[in-house]
C-alpha cells in the first residue's frame, strides 16, 4: 500500500507511532524514577548532589512520578477506565517536563547519569519526546509544535491501544519500508 503525504493513511501511520513513542517513554521514565526511589541510589545521589539539589530532585520525582504512573498504558488485556479529565491533568504535568524551556532537576539527573543502563534508556527516550515536542506535526501541518491538547489525545491514545501499541507501530513501520 503506497502512503501518501498527507493522506487518512499518513496520519492514521503517524498516530500509531505517537503511541509507541508515549509508550516507550512513559515505561522507561517510571523505571528510572522508580530506581531514583531505591535505598541504594538514594544514597549514591546524596553523596554526589548537594543539599538544595537533591531535596529539588526528589520533589520533583514525587511531583512527576504520580503523572507517570496514571499515565502509563496498561497490558492490552486490561480495560483503562481512567477518568478524561484527571488524565488531561496529568498530561499536562509531563507535557511541561518535556518543554524544553522548562529547569528540571529530573532532566539534569538523566543528562548526568545517562551514560548506560536505565538512566541512559530514559535519556534517549526523554530526548526523542523533546524532539517529538517540537517537530513532531512537520509532516503534517505548518506549525510544528505539539500542543498541550495534541499531547493529551496522544497520552488517552496510548490508554485505548494498551501497550500493544509499540506491535502496532512496529507493523506500520515494516509496512511503510516494504513501500
Amino acid at each position: 500500500m503506497d502512503v501518501l503525504p498527507g493522506t487518512v493513511a499518513t496520519r492514521i501511520a503517524s498516530e500509531e507511532r505517537i503511541v509507541a513513542l508515549m509508550n516507550r517513554w512513559l515505561k522507561s521514565l517510571y523505571d528510572y524514577l522508580v530506581y531514583q526511589r531505591t535505598v541504594e541510589q538514594k544514597r549514591k545521589n546524596k553523596f554526589i548532589l548537594n543539599d538544595n539539589v537533591y531535596d529539588m530532585f526528589h520533589a520533583e520525582i514525587d511531583q512527576i512520578l504520580p503523572s507517570v504512573e496514571y499515565c502509563l498504558a496498561p497490558a492490552a488485556a486490561e480495560v483503562s477506565g481512567r477518568d478524561p479529565a484527571e488524565l488531561d491533568r496529568h498530561a499536562v504535568v509531563l507535557h511541561k517536563l518535556v518543554d524544553p524551556t522548562e529547569v528540571s532537576r529530573i532532566l539534569m539527573m538523566l543528562n548526568f547519569q545517562g551514560r548506560g543502563g536505565s538512566p541512559y534508556l530514559a535519556f534517549v527516550h526523554q530526548r526523542v519526546t523533546q524532539c517529538f515536542r517540537q517537530y513532531g506535526n512537520m509532516e503534517d501541518q505548518d506549525d510544528p509544535i505539539l500542543c498541550i491538547s495534541e499531547f493529551q489525545t496522544a497520552i488517552k491514545e496510548c490508554l485505548r491501544v494498551g501497550d500493544n501499541g509499540i506491535e502496532v507501530a512496529a507493523a506500520v513501520t515494516v509496512a511503510d519500508d516494504s513501500n
